[in-house]
């Protein structure tokens, strides 16, 4: 095992690469960014501490499904691909470990899907306002546009308005 680190805007892992390690992050925040075909990066969800990199990738022998960028230092645990078999195979807390990872995994991603599709974008913003705040345990949340569009599925131009309404009402 060895300890890798990163600085903010980094790439961690990019699509299509075969992974080398599984990774665990220890510190830090990054974001997992699929790409479009002319190389855009969008914003898919975010790896905060003790989410693992490279853990489906492992299971299914393939390259890596999207890009990880660092959004501040992160420090990470790296576990040799070629090892895990060696050293892990009959090891069962450690697999059981890469499950939960995923079913963790599985169920936010349902949670965020079926957010989008019943509740309307105001809500999801504010719940994704609140996360973040209660993530970073401040009362400041610095927001950057694109970024946060990219993760609602909207415009930057709607993302405004919506922030433009919120004033209004004086929830910002």
């Amino acid at each position: 095992m060895q300890l890798h680190e990163f600085e903010p805007q980094e790439f961690i892992v990019r699509e299509d690469e075969l992974p080398e390690f599984l990774y665990i992050l220890l510190e830090g925040e990054a974001r997992v960014s699929p790409s479009s075909e002319d190389g855009k990066l969008a914003l898919l969800d975010y790896i905060r501490p003790m989410d693992l990199l490279g853990d489906i990738e492992y299971f299914f022998s393939e390259v890596n499904y999207h890009s990880v960028v660092t959004l501040t230092k992160c420090l990470y645990l790296a576990i040799p691909i070629k090892h895990l078999d060696t050293y892990f195979k009959e090891n069962v807390s450690f697999y059981k470990f890469l499950c939960m990872n995923m079913a963790r995994k599985m169920r936010s991603t349902s949670i965020k899907y079926s957010r989008s599709l019943l509740y309307p974008l105001k809500n999801r913003l504010a719940k994704y306002i609140y996360d973040i705040a209660t993530f970073r345990n401040s009362k400041v949340v610095n927001l950057k546009f694109s970024q946060t569009a990219e993760y609602l599925v909207i415009s930057p131009r709607h993302f405004r308005r919506i922030l433009s309404e919120f004033e209004e009402e004086s929830i910002l």
